[in-house]
């Protein structure tokens, strides 16, 4: 029975000594957007590749685009496999066939990993209007430009 409780002991101390030496992360989710009617990429980052799947939990929240009407609102996670220090949120949007401004909402994280500490909890989506516009307008945002 000592032989064990020994056993169990080692174990135990081998597992506390593998938990504690998994490496700390900083991690930041950048603004995104979309033409109306396609799909939002945000990237959610890591400071350096993970050593263990990160698993990153997040929710949509409305600005000027509602949720169910401009966006298909979401609460969900995507994990940053081990080896990688960034992965997608993927949000579609939707072409109301109205023309309007840009309208943005948000994509916040909730929940993080232990050994995660959030600089940036919250990317803005822009969604650009796909109606009316004439082929000559210019739309800029984080160094892109499109027509």
């Amino acid at each position: 029975m000592a032989q064990i409780e020994e056993e169990m002991e080692k174990k135990g101390s081998d597992h506390d000594h593998q938990h504690h030496h998994k490496q700390h992360y900083k991690l930041w989710v950048d603004d995104a957007w979309a033409k109306e009617g396609h799909t939002m990429k945000f990237k959610v980052h890591l400071n350096k590749e993970a050593d263990h799947d990160v698993k990153v939990y997040y929710q949509t929240h409305s600005g000027t685009a509602k949720g169910g009407k401009d966006y298909y609102a979401e609460k969900d996670y995507v994990t940053i496999e081990k080896g990688d220090d960034y992965a997608y949120i993927y949000i579609d949007t939707k072409d109301d066939h109205k023309k309007e401004h840009k309208e943005y909402f948000y994509v916040k994280i909730d929940e993080k990993d232990p050994y995660v500490k959030v600089t940036d909890y919250v990317g803005k989506g822009w969604i650009h209007d796909n109606d009316g516009h004439k082929h000559h307008e210019k739309y800029e945002h984080n160094d892109e430009v499109w027509m």
